[in-house]
């Protein structure tokens, strides 16, 4: 996460369009996911996490472009999403603490604890993006 900071820091939270989608395969991001931010209530799916092998029934491939509000569990996804578009509008970095139940391929499930630290990136002085940067801290049978 520390990695992921400097590098925002250094590159003053700027990114070119080129080369937003180098943000979720640098190890520094931690796989994590990146997200247009297109007006103050759209979040679409630029890159998703690499922590997910499978989404629903759809391989991940298929999600790209597509708004939060669209995606399967969109009931779960839209209240995480909630520090996406506050890092966007106010253009400053959020860290966060996380406890979610989540399910494995094989049906089975466990709590997850992460920290996750969501950083804004523009492009210009519209198109603003955010990364999600996970660091995962606890797991444990449900």
């Amino acid at each position: 996460m520390r990695m992921a900071f400097e590098i925002w820091k250094e590159a003053r939270r700027y990114v070119t369009t080129r080369n937003i989608g180098g943000i979720s395969d640098n190890p520094a991001f931690g796989g994590g996911a990146v997200a247009w931010m297109p007006g103050r209530d759209r979040c679409l799916i630029e890159s998703w996490p690499q922590t997910y092998s499978l989404y629903s029934d759809s391989p991940y491939e298929n999600l790209i472009g597509r708004d939060v509000r669209d995606l399967p569990d969109a009931a779960y996804i839209l209240p995480t999403t909630r520090s996406y578009f506050a890092a966007a509008h106010d253009q400053v970095p959020r860290l966060e603490l996380i406890e979610a139940l989540m399910t494995r391929l094989d049906g089975s499930q466990f709590w997850c604890r992460y920290e996750r630290l969501v950083l804004p990136w523009r492009t210009s002085a519209e198109d603003v993006f955010v990364c999600s940067v996970p660091l995962v801290r606890l797991v444990r049978s449900r």
